[in-house]
């Protein structure tokens, strides 16, 4: 049976919607923030609290924070799966290149050697993360998952699924790689094309 607690580190657009979604699915959610002191949502805790609340994290966190804001807390996470729902991104919303061409996903992998990584969500846009909006003429949105861990994705996909999304297993964290492209992708026809945030992709496979 799936493990119906996760927590969230974050609590942007992306957290929020997402914690929507979960809870109206029964999830029990967790989010945890720097300063939990700012909110009276008694399910908003400081991040070494909402880590410890569940085995199943999600980093909803810009990318360029996630090593200061959890690095201290490596010990902590271990063995826990850690959905990085992150994109490498610069303050004008352009890809940001990491060294020697890597992913996101796999240098956060380096930061938690001893987690379970997946890379997931990063490629649905917080507008469409309603379950009036996840449908397109019938077709969910799809949600791709990169990890080496095929328990982990598995598991990844079993919440996509609940959820209201389409999850598809790409294989290796290495394909993240090609994900957060797409994901670049998607930034760029919303925002230097005008497509607007009311997009996503869709895959299928005859």
């Amino acid at each position: 049976m799936l493990n119906k607690k996760i927590s969230i580190i974050g609590n942007g657009n992306v957290g929020r919607r997402l914690r929507e979604l979960l809870e109206k699915n029964k999830y029990d959610v967790t989010i945890g923030v720097r300063n939990e002191n700012k909110t009276k949502d008694l399910r908003v805790k400081n991040i070494e609290d909402a880590i410890k609340e569940s085995n199943i994290i999600i980093l909803a966190i810009p990318f360029k924070v996630v090593e200061e804001s959890l690095k201290k807390f490596e010990k902590l996470l271990e063995d826990k799966v850690i959905i990085d729902a992150t994109n490498p991104l610069n303050d004008d919303w352009s890809p940001l290149e990491l060294k020697n061409g890597i992913s996101a996903g796999e240098y956060i992998a380096s930061l938690f050697p001893k987690s379970k990584i997946v890379k997931s969500f990063q490629m649905i846009f917080a507008d469409i993360m309603s379950e009036d909006k996840l449908n397109y003429n019938n077709e969910k949105a799809t949600v791709f998952i990169s990890t080496d861990d095929i328990e982990a994705g598995n598991i990844v996909k079993e919440i996509a699924d609940s959820i209201g999304m389409s999850g598809v297993l790409t294989g290796t964290l290495k394909a993240s790689r090609y994900t957060e492209a797409m994901a670049h992708l998607n930034i760029q026809l919303a925002v230097s094309q005008g497509k607007g945030t009311n997009s996503g992709f869709i895959y299928f496979a005859r």
